[in-house]
């Protein structure tokens, strides 16, 4: 993932992010705070807009509440 930030920080800078953390029904899967301190979110996205949203694609729970992040952010 290194590369990819250091690759694209300029077209970064503006963009909105919305990370879904997936599979969070499945007792093995990490916690949305372990995905956003892996992905160091916090530290790469600093006085950015972005959201990380736990879900279980297969319920659909907490799939809306991403999007409708989503859509208020564009």
């Amino acid at each position: 993932m290194e590369w990819f930030f250091e690759r694209y920080e300029r077209l970064l800078r503006k963009a909105v992010l919305l990370v879904l953390a997936n599979k969070q029904d499945r007792l093995n899967a990490l916690s949305v705070t372990e995905v956003k301190e892996r992905l160091e979110l916090e530290t790469r996205f600093e006085g950015r807009r972005w959201h990380i949203q736990g879900i279980d694609a297969v319920s659909g729970l907490g799939i809306k509440e991403g999007l409708d992040w989503m859509t208020r952010q564009i």
